[in-house]
C-alpha cells in the first residue's frame, strides 16, 4: 500500500511538473485563435480565424521575424561548424591547454548575459565597427558555441574510436573514414546541438538588445508591442514557429531509427583484442596479432547483401552466424560478453591496404582475399623468435 501511495505522489509530481512547463506554450497556441476586442491579445474574447488568414498583416512584425530567422540560421550554422570542431578536438586529442580551452567553453554559459551583452558592446565601439546584423550574428555565434561543443562533447564520451582505425585498415583515407564512419555516428548529437543553438538564437533578448542598434528582431519587437499594441498575429507567428521545430525533431528522431534498423545487428559485432593477446584456437598460423583492432564487421567488409544475411542471422542464432563467418574464411569464436573474437591473416589486411580508397566503398570478401579461394592461398611463415642471447658471467 506504502509503495501503490509512493507511485500515485511521484505520478501526481511528473503531471505538476509537466503542466507548469506545457501550460504557457498552450496559452500561446491557444491565444492564436483568439479576436481581441481592443489591440492587445490578453483577454480571450471569441475563437476566431482572423489572424491564421492574414499572419503577415503587420510588416514589422513579419521584418523582425526574418530577421530573426536569418540570424539564427547564419549563426547555428557557424556555431555548429565550430563547435564540433572544438569538441572533437577535446575528445580525441590530448595536448597543452585542453583543460583551459575545456574551462573557457563553460564560462560564456556561467557568465550573466548582461555582462556578456556590455562587454560585447564596449568590444564593437572600440572597433568603431558599425552594430547591426554582422554583430548580432558575431554575439550570438559567441554563446551558441559552447553550447554546441558541450553538446557533441557529451556525445562522443561513448565513441568507439578503434573503429576509425579498421576503416584505415580497409583502406580509407582520413576524409573517408571521417564521412562516412565519425559523421554518421555523431550525427544525432550534431542535430541535437543545432536544434538547441537555433532555439537559444532565436530567443536571445539581452545580448541581442546590446548589439543591434537599429535592427529589430522578433524578441525585440515582442519586447517593444507590450507598449502600444500586442496583435494575435505574434502569437500565429510563434505558433507556426513551435510545429515548425517539432516537425524537424519528428523527423530527425524518424531518420535515427530508421538509421539504427539499416545497420542491423551487424554494427555490433566486434572484431576484437587490443594489444598482443592470444590468438583464438582456430586462428590460422598467419594471424597477426599485433594488428588485431576493436572494429566493425559492416557492409564494406561483407558486402550489402552478405551484411543483411549475417544481420538476420545474428538475430535468429549466434551459432549459425560463427559458421557462417567461417565458411567464408573468417576464423572468430564469440566470446560469453558478446564479443565476436574474429582473427585476419596478414595476406588479407596487406590485400585491404592495397585497395585504394576510391574502391572501399565497394570492398567485398573476395577483395580482402577472404572466401573459398583464400583457403588455398598459403599463409606466410611467421618471423623466428630473436635469438635469447646468454647471461655473462658474473665477475
Amino acid at each position: 500500500m506504502i509503495r501503490r501511495l509512493g507511485g500515485w505522489l511521484l505520478d501526481g509530481a511528473a503531471a505538476l511538473v509537466l503542466l507548469y512547463l506545457f501550460l504557457p506554450i498552450a496559452v500561446i497556441v491557444l491565444y492564436s485563435f483568439n479576436r481581441p476586442a481592443g489591440r492587445f491579445n490578453f483577454v480571450w474574447k471569441a475563437f476566431s480565424l482572423d489572424a491564421w488568414r492574414h499572419p503577415f498583416a503587420y510588416e514589422a512584425l513579419t521584418e523582425s521575424m526574418l530577421l530573426s530567422l536569418r540570424v539564427a540560421a547564419v549563426s547555428t550554422a557557424v556555431a555548429t561548424v565550430l563547435g564540433t570542431l572544438v569538441a572533437l578536438a577535446l575528445t580525441r586529442y590530448r595536448f597543452r591547454g585542453r583543460g583551459a580551452v575545456a574551462l573557457l567553453l563553460v564560462l560564456p554559459l556561467t557568465t550573466p548575459e548582461v555582462v556578456l551583452g556590455s562587454s560585447l558592446l564596449s568590444l564593437f565601439l572600440d572597433l568603431d565597427a558599425p552594430t547591426g546584423f554582422t554583430t548580432i550574428v558575431i554575439a550570438h555565434i559567441m554563446f551558441s558555441v559552447s553550447y554546441v561543443a558541450l553538446t557533441v562533447r557529451a556525445r562522443l564520451r561513448g565513441f568507439d574510436w578503434t573503429l576509425e582505425e579498421a576503416a584505415m585498415d580497409l583502406g580509407a583515407t582520413p576524409a573517408r573514414v571521417f564521412t562516412r564512419i565519425t559523421l554518421p555516428l555523431i550525427a544525432p548529437g550534431i542535430a541535437a546541438a543545432a536544434m538547441l543553438a537555433f532555439a537559444l538564437s532565436m530567443d536571445d533578448f539581452i545580448i541581442t538588445l546590446f548589439n543591434a542598434g537599429s535592427r529589430v528582431t522578433y524578441p525585440l519587437y515582442v519586447y517593444g508591442a507590450r507598449r502600444a499594441a500586442f496583435p494575435p498575429q505574434i502569437n500565429v507567428l510563434a505558433t507556426a514557429i513551435l510545429f515548425l521545430s517539432l516537425i524537424v525533431l519528428a523527423a530527425t528522431v524518424l531518420w535515427q531509427q530508421r538509421t539504427l534498423r539499416q545497420r542491423g545487428p551487424a554494427l555490433g559485432m566486434k572484431i576484437a583484442s587490443r594489444g598482443r593477446p592470444t590468438a583464438p584456437a582456430d586462428a590460422t598460423q598467419g594471424c597477426c596479432p599485433n594488428r588485431w583492432t576493436t572494429a566493425t564487421i559492416s557492409r564494406s567488409a561483407l558486402g550489402t547483401a552478405e551484411a543483411r544475411r549475417l544481420a538476420a542471422l545474428g538475430r535468429a542464432n549466434v551459432a549459425e552466424m560463427t559458421a557462417f563467418l567461417r565458411q567464408r574464411g573468417i576464423r572468430c569464436d564469440y566470446e560469453p560478453t558478446g564479443r565476436l573474437m574474429v582473427a585476419l591473416t596478414l595476406g588479407q589486411l596487406e590485400d585491404a591496404r592495397r585497395v585504394p580508397a576510391r574502391r572501399a566503398r565497394s570492398l567485398s570478401l573476395a577483395s580482402l582475399g577472404v572466401g573459398d579461394e583464400a583457403t588455398d592461398r598459403p599463409s606466410r611463415a611467421p618471423r623466428p623468435a630473436p635469438r635469447a642471447r646468454s647471461p655473462r658471467p658474473g665477475r
